[in-house]
């Protein structure tokens, strides 16, 4: 995040949200395209609603894929 909170187009946008949601392994693995448990994959789309994050959700599986070095 330090670039972002340096990025002169960030100045006044970016906040830290303390949130008390966390994700299951499961639900994890299940919102990477990683298991085929849906209702593992429900729970996570409903966690990441509560949290504001529904927008689309397959470029935050494609950034965090990417940041866990999972991307091929």
């Amino acid at each position: 995040m330090k670039c972002q909170d340096v990025c002169p187009e960030n100045k006044g946008r970016l906040h830290y949200v303390h949130a008390s949601i966390s994700f299951s392994s499961e639900e994890t693995e299940a919102f990477l395209g990683r298991s085929g448990v849906p209702s593992a994959r429900k729970a996570a789309e409903v966690k990441f609603a509560s949290l504001d994050l529904s927008g689309d959700l397959l470029i935050y599986a494609r950034n965090l894929n990417r940041m866990l070095g999972l991307d091929s």
